[in-house]
């Protein structure tokens, strides 16, 4: 038997929600469910699939890393996407509130979001020196961390793991200055 409906509306804050047995972070789902998920999380809120609405959507689902609100509207306008800029600046928050990406502030304190449908769960390190991001993926985390829920009769619906400190190039930096004498901001 097919299973035709894959998430529902959460009362609390009129937005989607999934089970945890389907992933939506899952790589599978195609490109087409991902803009139905996002449309009908937009209709939960009781807004509508706009044209502006679509192509940034589009946009948003081309990009397989972290993006920013300039980035975005710059990669649009180099393909002569014509789009607002307060039209971006308006949406991306609905599409966090849909679920459709998330939103991240590092070192620079600029905003910055990724694709959540469509994409393999993962954690993320952050360099505190140059801001950069490293994705990875540990089924050992994973497990841990779900023991440990177990162990305190604890629900997980999700979760977010950041772990901060110095990238391998920003540590090479900073060995190279101490090496030729160079003083360490």
């Amino acid at each position: 038997m097919i299973q035709t409906q894959v998430f529902e509306l959460n009362p609390i804050n009129a937005c989607l929600t999934f089970p945890l047995e389907f992933s939506y972070y899952c790589d599978r789902v195609s490109v087409a469910m991902r803009r139905h998920i996002i449309e009908a999380g937009l209709r939960s809120m009781g807004l509508r699939m706009t044209r502006e609405r679509e192509l940034i959507v589009a946009e948003v689902d081309s990009f397989d890393g972290h993006f920013e609100p300039d980035e975005l509207l710059d990669r649009m306008r180099r393909k002569n996407i014509r789009v607002s800029r307060a039209s971006i600046y308006r949406t991306l928050p609905l599409l966090v509130e849909c679920g459709a990406i998330k939103e991240a502030v590092y070192k620079d304190r600029k905003t910055r979001y990724e694709r959540l449908i469509g994409r393999d769960h993962h954690d993320h390190m952050v360099c505190t020196e140059c801001g950069g991001v490293i994705e990875f993926i540990s089924d050992e985390i994973e497990r841990l961390q779900e023991a440990v829920c177990k162990r305190h009769g604890f629900s997980i619906t999700g979760h977010t793991l950041e772990i901060r400190g110095v990238c391998r190039d920003c540590n090479i930096r900073k060995n190279d200055a101490i090496d030729a004498g160079e003083e360490i901001k």
